[in-house]
């Protein structure tokens, strides 16, 4: 996996300039890489980039960006943090053409429209990917092979327990308890774990990236949301607030370099060994 990307390039602002990102495109493969295109605004001016697809847990619609570094970013004004609870029978799904505006081109716009406390929140579905499918770039880059989890480790369920036996493959960086957290809610929620396979397989099939809301279980998120009159739109989630396993995490991590690759100089995981015991 490569290393985080935390500055654009061919930033096409001036220094201290704050461009607003404005739409991001679903993504597309180009010379077999994943990427998407993020539109920003500043000045009157809007700037279309090529980017890679693992910069988008970085990434947040009317959200102001400066200098191309998107490790921080500052909401739009007029916005505010809102708490909700999504219910599965107060979603339904809604497709449009979209103008992206200061360009002559054309989007297909995808969300969610969910409904809350008498009124209604546009929920962008590439938002739900960023925030609640896959908000990694180990999990984003899943998200587009079939079956590929395998090679990144053995899992394995007992009573009441996981065990996960990670290959070299999977990078040290993701055996923190935060992102080892993300990955087991995903692994053991049926719901969550059906939505990402069934839209790897849609983007294989049709490169179309789409999904239906198949959660069962409501979902409760604090976001960041630009209100209107009925509503809003939903611009970032900052956080999924019963994102519950039902186990408790101890982890066994073993790092060892074989001969050949101590020679290089090179760092390799070997084995990083996971028991995750069901929670009394």
């Amino acid at each position: 996996m490569s290393k985080q990307q935390v500055k654009l390039n061919n930033w096409p602002f001036k220094d201290g300039e704050q461009a607003q990102l404005t739409w991001i495109s679903y993504p597309f493969l180009q010379d077999k890489k994943i990427m998407i295109y993020a539109y920003f605004r500043a000045n009157g001016r809007t700037e279309k980039l090529l980017v890679d697809w693992g910069t988008l847990p970085a990434l947040a619609i009317q959200h102001n960006y400066m200098n191309g570094d998107i490790r921080k970013s500052i909401p739009s004004a007029g916005t505010e943090e809102v708490e909700m609870t999504i219910y599965p029978n107060a979603v339904r799904y809604f497709e449009k053409e979209w103008s992206i505006y200061g360009t002559n081109d054309k989007d297909m716009s995808r969300s969610f429209i969910v409904s809350y406390k008498n009124k209604k929140y546009i929920l962008p579905l590439i938002e739900v990917v960023r925030s609640i499918l896959a908000p990694n770039r180990f999990l984003l880059d899943r998200l587009f092979e079939t079956n590929s989890f395998p090679q990144y480790f053995i899992e394995q369920h007992e009573a009441n327990k996981i065990h996960l036996d990670f290959s070299s493959l999977y990078h040290r960086k993701y055996t923190k308890v935060n992102f080892l957290y993300q990955l087991v809610w995903l692994l053991s929620n049926q719901d969550l774990r059906r939505v990402f396979e069934n839209a790897a397989y849609t983007f294989i099939n049709t490169g179309i990236l789409r999904f239906d809301w198949l959660f069962t279980q409501p979902i409760t998120i604090k976001a960041i949301v630009k209100p209107s009159s009925t509503g809003g739109t939903i611009l970032r989630i900052t956080n999924v607030k019963n994102k519950r396993i039902p186990y408790t995490v101890r982890t066994q991590k073993l790092y060892k370099l074989r001969n050949q690759e101590r020679q290089k100089n090179t760092r390799c995981i070997v084995k990083v060994e996971m028991a995750i015991s069901k929670a009394n």
